[in-house]
Parts: C-alpha cells; sequence; structure tokens
C-alpha cells in the first residue's frame, strides 16, 4: 500500500538530507508508511504514473527545499522549476490539487520562494506553513515534524510497535584476543576494504537529478550550511588539500624538525617514554614501505574497484626493526601485529593558535573566539577507525554494534553507522587489548593533527579540492574549482596526508572527539585537554572534519558540530589518540 508520508527532493540539493529525514521518519512510523526514491524508476518507466500511484493513499507531503531549490538548472539554459513535466513540479502540483497536506522543509538555511519565484500552479505552496530543518537543531527540529505528522496522521499511520534506529548486520571478522599486553609496536602498508549491502528506497525522481549530500558541524552530524542534519542529515564534503607523494611512515628527521618548530612553542621533547604497562618495550617505526607508482594506482583502479583485494600485493611491507625504547616524535606504530589496532603517529607537544580567524570565509560564531592551546605530545591515529577494527571489536566481544557499510564495502573504509557512546566501547576494549591507554582525541587535539603546523583554513591552503579529499565537488569555497562528488566514504588512506602524515582530516567522515559541545570558546581550556564541563545545552558531543557529503567549507579545519552521543549515520565515524606516559 502506498505510504502516507511522501518525500519530495532534489537530488542535486538534498539526497543526504532527505535520506537522513527518511531514516528517522521510518523509525517512528514504519518504512511502509514513508515514500521516498533514492533509486529513479526503471527505464521506460512512466514517472507520472507512478507518482499517481504513490500519492492516492499519501497524507503528507514533505517538500524539501534547500538553498538552490529555486535555480535548479535544466540543461538548456532555464530552470527546472518552469518545466512543466519537472518531477518536483509535478510532486507539489499533484499534491495542492488534491488537497494532501504540503509541509514545505526549509533546509540549512533557505528561504520560501516569492509569488513571483513560482509556477502560478505552485504558487498555494506559498500559503503553507513551514518548518526549518537545521543540522544542529536536527533532533529538535525533526522532534517537532514527528509531533505534527502524528497528529496528522493518527490514527492512519501508527507508530511502530519497536522501532529502534537501525544497526543492521556486520560481517564479523577474526577475532582478537581479550585484553593481552601490546606486543612491540610493527608498522605495515596501508588497508583495504570489502562490501555488504545497503537499504535502497523506493523510486520516483527522475534519474538526471545526480544525489547530493549533506553533513553539518555539530554532534553527530554537519552544520546547517549544505550539510545534512546531525541527527541523519548531511551536508558536503571532505576537503583536504594534500599531494600523495609520500607513502604512510614517519616523516624524515628534516621536515619533523620543520613541523614541530612551526607549531611549538616550547621544544617539543626527542622522544617520548611508553607506558610501563608495555611489555615488551616499543620498536622503533620502520622505514615507510615504498609508494606506488603511478601505473600501479591505476592498473589497482581498474583492476578491481576501489582496488582492495589487490592493494596488498602491490605494496611492498617493510621490514621489522631493532627494538628501541622510546617512541620518537613522527614515529608510526601500532600496538599489535594485527588489523585490529590502528596506526598511530606520534606528534610533537606544541603550541597553536585554536578556532578560526573573523576573517576566514564561511566561518560560524562558534569557531570562536580564536585562543592559543598548548598540545602536550600525543599519538594520534594515522586514519580513521576502519570497519575492519571494528569488527575485531565485535567479533571479540567488546563492541557490541553492528553497524551497516552502506553497501559501500568494510575492510578499510571507514566505519560509519557508530555512535560517540559506540566508539568509547572500541576505546576501551582496545585499552584493555594493548595495555596502553586509547581514548578519542580531545577537540583541541583534534584541530591540532589536523592543521600539522599551518594556520589556513585546509592543512593544505586557502583551498581544497576533491583530488585531495573526499566531499561534495558540486560546492566550491574561496574561488575554488567544481570537482567529483563521489556520494560514499573511500578507503582510509585514499587521497592526500597533511604535513603530519596523517589522512582524511580533511572530509571522508565526520569524527567524534571526547570533548561535550560549546556554542563557543569562550572560557574554553588552552591545555588541550577534553572540555567535558559546562555543557551548552542537553548532552551533545563534537564531531569535527566534515564529511563526503558536505560541501567543503565544513571540511575546514576550524569547522564543528555535535550531534547527540548515541545518535549514528552514514556519514561519521572517529579517530583514536593514544596518551603518552613520559
Amino acid at each position: 500500500m502506498p505510504a502516507g508520508i511522501f518525500i519530495s527532493y532534489r537530488r542535486q540539493e538534498a539526497l543526504a538530507e532527505a535520506r537522513g529525514i527518511y531514516e528517522r521518519l521510518r523509525a517512528e512510523f514504519g518504512s511502509n508508511s514513508v515514500f521516498i526514491d533514492l533509486e529513479g524508476l526503471d527505464c521506460g518507466e512512466d514517472f507520472v504514473e507512478s507518482l499517481d500511484k504513490q500519492l492516492q493513499h499519501c497524507q503528507v507531503l514533505l517538500a524539501l527545499i534547500g538553498p538552490q531549490w529555486l535555480a535548479a538548472p535544466d540543461g538548456h539554459g532555464g530552470r527546472r522549476l518552469d518545466d512543466e513535466n519537472d518531477f518536483v513540479r509535478i510532486e507539489l502540483r499533484t499534491a495542492l490539487q488534491r488537497g494532501i497536506r504540503v509541509v514545505p522543509v526549509l533546509l540549512n538555511g533557505a528561504l520560501m520562494p516569492r509569488t513571483n519565484d513560482l509556477p502560478v500552479d505552485l504558487q498555494p505552496l506559498l500559503r503553507r506553513q513551514a518548518l526549518e530543518l537545521e543540522f544542529r537543531k536536527f533532533d529538535a527540529d525533526i522532534a517537532r515534524l514527528v509531533a505534527s505528522l502524528r497528529r496528522i496522521l493518527t490514527p492512519a499511520v501508527p507508530p511502530p510497535a519497536t522501532t529502534p534506529t537501525p544497526t543492521p548486520a556486520a560481517s564479523p571478522t577474526p577475532a582478537a584476543p581479550p585484553a593481552r599486553p601490546a606486543p612491540a609496536p610493527q608498522p605495515e602498508p596501508r588497508p583495504e576494504p570489502a562490501p555488504p549491502p545497503v537499504q535502497t528506497l523506493l523510486g520516483t525522481s527522475q534519474g538526471s537529478d545526480v544525489g547530493k549530500g549533506a553533513g553539518s558541524t555539530g554532534g553527530a552530524g554537519p552544520k546547517p550550511k549544505t550539510v545534512l542534519m546531525a541527527a541523519g542529515v548531511g551536508a558536503a564534503v571532505l576537503g583536504a588539500v594534500w599531494f600523495a607523494t609520500r607513502t604512510p611512515g614517519p616523516a624524515p628527521a628534516a621536515e619533523q624538525a620543520v613541523a614541530a618548530a612551526s607549531v611549538a612553542s616550547s621544544p617539543a621533547p626527542a622522544a617520548v617514554q611508553p607506558s610501563p604497562k608495555s611489555e615488551p618495550p616499543a620498536v622503533a617505526s620502520p622505514a615507510a614501505p615504498p609508494a606506488l607508482t603511478a601505473a600501479q594506482v591505476e592498473a589497482l583502479r581498474k583492476l578491481k574497484p576501489d582496488g582492495q583485494e589487490i592493494y596488498k600485493s602491490l605494496e611492498l611491507k617493510p621490514k621489522a626493526v631493532a627494538a628501541a625504547t622510546v617512541l620518537s616524535v613522527g614515529q608510526r606504530f601500532r600496538d599489535c601485529d594485527d588489523d585490529s589496532c590502528p596506526w598511530m603517529v606520534v606528534l610533537p607537544a606544541g603550541s597553536f593558535m585554536m578556532g578560526s580567524p573573523e576573517s576566514e570565509p564561511e566561518r560560524d560564531k562558534d569557531e570562536g573566539p580564536q585562543h592559543r592551546v598548548q598540545v602536550a605530545s600525543f599519538a594520534v591515529g594515522q586514519y580513521e577507525v576502519t570497519f575492519r577494527q571494528w569488527d575485531a571489536c565485535v567479533a571479540a566481544g567488546g563492541c557490541k554494534a553492528k553497524p551497516g557499510d552502506e553497501g559501500w564495502g568494510r575492510g578499510q573504509r571507514p566505519v560509519i553507522n557508530v555512535s560517540w557512546n559506540d566508539a568509547q566501547q572500541y576505546v576501551k576494549w582496545l585499552s584493555a587489548k594493548t595495555g596502553q591507554t586509547y581514548r578519542l582525541p580531545s577537540e583541541a587535539e583534534w584541530e591540532y593533527a589536523a592543521r600539522a603546523g599551518t594556520s589556513t583554513p585546509f592543512a593544505f591552503g586557502e583551498r581544497i579540492t576533491t583530488a585531495q579529499a573526499n566531499f561534495d565537488g558540486n560546492s566550491t569555497y574561496n574561488g575554488s574549482a567544481k570537482g567529483e562528488y563521489r556520494q560514499k566514504t573511500l578507503p582510509v588512506g585514499s587521497l592526500a596526508k597533511n604535513a603530519w602524515e596523517l589522512y582524511d582530516l580533511h572530509g571522508n567522515v565526520w569524527e567524534w572527539v571526547q570533548d561535550c559541545w560549546h556554542d563557543n570558546y569562550q572560557g574554553a581550556p588552552n591545555s588541550g585537554r577534553a572540555w567535558v564541563n559546562a555543557c551548552s545545552g542537553e548532552d551533545r558531543r563534537v564531531l569535527r572534519g566534515g564529511g563526503w557529503v558536505n560541501s567543503p567549507d565544513y571540511t575546514r579545519s576550524a569547522g564543528r558540530s555535535w550531534n547527540a552521543p548515541d545518535y549514528r549515520n552514514f556519514y561519521s565515524g572517529f579517530r583514536l589518540s593514544r596518551t603518552l606516559t613520559p
């Protein structure tokens, strides 16, 4: 039976937002009560007839209106809305003519159109009360929408008996033994992913509208500009302007010195003693594996999508080196000899200006005031935590959630659909397994690592491209050119690294940090530790870095967002920090 709630949207502008709203409404009302098109129609199918069937029993149509909704081009120099066969126009016109309740949903700061902006058949839309939906206020905004829908639909669409937030099954990987001391840190080449399926939704929109993502800068999701809502909506994303000319591994000594000097107001320690819990002592990181040639990379991409299955056959493994008693600044290591442990990089102690200057394009007021922060030396994940590492935790019984991969593959892709609370389970399990103190980075540590000694919007300069980071290339930043929109995550380390050998801090997925949300940095600590008191509003946790669904402004080093600690979505993951005991 056709659904009671119909979601109308433009793929080019609001695919991610639409999906986030769909997921929340499906959890509230049941999947049979909500209709959305994420796949398009089969070839030759009449979309007007299909639409008519879906609207026969529809009681509410949600018209998602983003900042570019009115101006969406038709490819021939005109507006899509001016075409009588435009599918969005047909959806709205049909609903208005049939007396279906139409709710304009204004996304990310969009305004209601004016009378002269709309064709005559759509002008009755202007008399409908609109609802604003922003990423940072997603939970509150969607709660108001749900409450209104319940009043409209009752008793036609009662809430399901039990509909917890969906957590698709994950394919387990080899079990890792619980709590054992860490073998000496050992280096190894970069990772690789493998795919389980994603839920697909019904179809009505024309396939010519290519989906656009969302993400935000707050809690478990991105902000309200071009991003989705923290609770399930994300806008454009991952931007990092990196040149992949070096392979994972410690930077040469000269480079380490330059990087440390550029940020440290006090001398960086030459070495950090490992925790006394570790046995045997740490092993110095070996030289980085040789870089793949351009021909190898191209062959890898052609032979296997994303190349996960043949990656290791092309990348040489470094040889182990003699044990050492210290972990040095710039050293790359891991605390166990299997893929359940992430690769870590030791960062120097130093100070930096946290937040963005008022002159930075697209800055938000929550990014200020800028303040100087002193950071102690610590280790941070070279990559985002992967599905392979998460699945090892699940197999060992340390992690309960079994997140789905949206059909993009597991392995070396960053784990997604995990909440802040879920990440704490992995932290606890890995700390017990290795005998080391793992944790989420503080917000200050995260930004320190992302900047890698820079003060520009990105670690790579004033602008960023999709050749450097995974974000929505339909959007631009500060005069940059448009690029590719991949509409999914990439395996970790696929694009450029910053000066400190760290990957994907701009884009790919939003990353949970330890701090609770504060509306600005007034009263923020300058010690680099997590700010977990005097939180703003209800329990909310900070997300950093932007994601694949976001515009490049969200991927800036200073960009912030938040979400509830139990919220999961398909554009959020995390990376780890490790405390170093002198």
